[in-house]
């Protein structure tokens, strides 16, 4: 395995979809943005004003605020990148059907997020960082992600997808239909 996590990650994305119009949701300080502006045209939304500020003059769109409260177009991305965020939201569900929504037919949404179930809250219990109170308001299991990817109208895609047993991030990925 050759590259940062984050190439890992771009390299299966762009086995889906190679170019085209990209959000990263909850981009933080912009590691992703920076290596997908290569093959995409960027745009970065966070509700932190400081990783923003971070990101000025960099030439990507900036967006302040969260999927769900942002104004977006209807079908007007080709990849959403939800990456630690979907652990965060009041309502996975809201969030993606917020992403379908912005999504063009066939384009793709990618969740990772911190697997329940695996190493990390094995060795752990209850004093996992994943059960820290008012930091994680849902956690996922493969099953349960996927069914919440479904729910929303999505079809679930083999890449990108990481779910291996030694595992303590999960990464599932579905298509709009």
């Amino acid at each position: 395995m050759i590259g940062s996590t984050n190439e890992r990650l771009l390299r299966g994305i762009r086995k889906v979809v190679p170019a085209g119009r990209f959000l990263d949701a909850g981009c933080g300080k912009g590691d992703m943005l920076f290596l997908a502006r290569r093959f995409y045209d960027c745009v970065g939304l966070d509700p932190s004003s400081n990783a923003l500020h971070y990101l000025e003059g960099t030439g990507f769109d900036l967006i302040h605020g969260t999927l769900e409260a942002a104004d977006l177009e209807e079908n007007s991305f080709d990849v959403v990148l939800l990456e630690s965020v979907i652990e965060h939201v009041a309502s996975p569900s809201a969030l993606l059907r917020k992403a379908h929504y912005v999504l063009r037919p066939g384009g793709i949404v990618v969740v990772a997020t911190p697997k329940l179930s695996g190493p990390s809250h094995y060795l752990h219990g209850r004093a996992w960082n994943g059960f820290r109170h008012g930091y994680h308001t849902f956690l996922f299991t493969a099953k349960t992600l996927r069914r919440q990817l479904e729910q929303a109208g999505f079809g679930l895609l083999p890449h990108p997808r990481r779910n291996r047993i030694l595992d303590d991030i999960l990464i599932l990925s579905g298509r709009k239909r």
